[in-house]
């Protein structure tokens, strides 16, 4: 697990007993993989740019980034809304 800075005084907080210590984990990691995919995809789009515009550009990163999105904020929306 990360230690994940929580200086929240909220009482839901207190009352769940939420630590430092947080599964906020998966949610980041699945962050770092888009700016991972993100920075790929950029220099696929700057190859496809330079090189002639018959090649097709695969799109499949869009729907990976936009599926690891999803993985990574929709359980802190569910959580924390």
């Amino acid at each position: 697990m990360l230690l994940v800075p929580h200086d929240c005084c909220c009482a839901g907080c207190r009352s769940e007993g939420v630590s430092r210590r947080s599964s906020f984990g998966t949610f980041i990691e699945a962050f770092r993989r888009i700016s991972a995919t993100a920075k790929a995809f950029q220099f696929q789009l700057a190859r496809a740019r330079a090189l002639t515009r018959k090649r097709v550009l695969p799109l499949a990163p869009l729907d990976q980034m936009a599926e690891l999105w999803h993985r990574g904020l929709d359980p802190v929306v569910e959580r924390y809304a």
